[in-house]
């Protein structure tokens, strides 16, 4: 899914008309969104967005009326973007057939490849939330929603899943994954890096171990 207009009205975004502002609409995300993942958002500056998205400074203050309208924007795109995925990939069509245990890896699989691709916009969000503390919010609604989509999907394709593990005990072991991914994108304290695909395992294990499922590697 795309998102050429913000859900909300907004007067720092100019509205959309003609196909060809769709275009550069999109092009100047996508250089917003490329230039996080290398640039500290208070460090990037509008002049180096225009330049990545070859555009003019003009035509990006006629789209956006200043940085924090912008990344506004590349949010509701990324969280459009985690809807899509939850409902392909968390879905009991998707974890069918999956032992309890595997189903959990795969919704840890899920969290870690959408926050990797996306770490850049979770630096930039933090940054910005230490002077607007509800600029998280859409992402906290979007990983709450991980959380009950795949709770739900997991005992929908596992009765013994549903006997064993409460909605509460998986919330607050989701909770734990989501914050250790978070943490090692934002601090990166180690031992594993948010780069390093063993996270994925160890996490799976954490989870087993604070709802009370057989341990076992996926």
């Amino acid at each position: 899914m795309s998102i050429t207009e913000p859900d909300r009205h907004d007067d720092r975004v100019m509205p959309v008309r003609q196909q060809r502002s769709m275009q550069r609409q999109q092009a100047i995300l996508r250089a917003g969104r490329n230039l996080l993942q290398e640039i500290p958002y208070d460090t990037l500056r509008m002049e180096q967005i225009a330049r990545e998205a070859s555009c003019s400074i003009g035509t990006l203050y006629q789209r956006f009326k200043d940085k924090d309208a912008l990344l506004d924007v590349i949010m509701e795109e990324v969280v459009a973007e985690l809807d899509d995925l939850v409902t392909e990939e968390l879905s009991p069509s998707r974890l069918k057939g999956l032992s309890p245990q595997v189903g959990i890896w795969h919704v840890v699989s899920v969290a870690h490849g959408f926050l990797l691709a996306n770490q850049g916009l979770l630096r930039a969000i933090i940054a910005r939330q230490l002077r607007q503390p509800d600029a998280i919010s859409p992402l906290q609604r979007a990983g709450a929603r991980v959380v009950s989509v795949s709770h739900e999907a997991l005992c929908a394709c596992n009765p013994e899943f549903g006997d064993a593990v409460t909605p509460r005990s998986y919330q607050f072991a989701m909770q734990m994954v989501i914050g250790t991914l978070n943490n090692a994108i934002i601090n990166r304290p180690g031992p594993y890096q948010i780069e390093d695909a063993a996270i994925i395992d160890q996490l799976t294990l954490a989870v087993c171990r604070m709802t009370g499922l057989p341990l076992s590697r996926p």
